[in-house]
């Protein structure tokens, strides 16, 4: 499972509910490694791997929207 984004890569507390909630499906969380905000944060003895996956969320949306602009030809005015 993979925590990405502003959220997901800033939010320690929420990362720990999340997993909390899905201990059902032997997801968990190793609080020190979630803490430092670590790339792996599952526990050693997981079943399921919990990482945290950087992304440039500015850079996503501005290629979305320079595509959007080639594609309609809004660009050439």
């Amino acid at each position: 499972m993979g925590f990405t984004g502003g959220v997901g890569e800033n939010a320690p507390g929420i990362r720990e509910g999340i997993c909390a909630e899905l201990g059902w499906l032997g997801i968990g969380i190793d609080r020190q490694a979630n803490a430092h905000g670590r790339s792996w944060i599952s526990p050693e003895a997981g079943t399921v791997g919990v990482y945290l996956i950087p992304t440039d969320e500015e850079q996503v949306l501005a290629r979305g929207a320079e595509e959007g602009l080639r594609e309609c030809d809004c660009a050439t005015g």
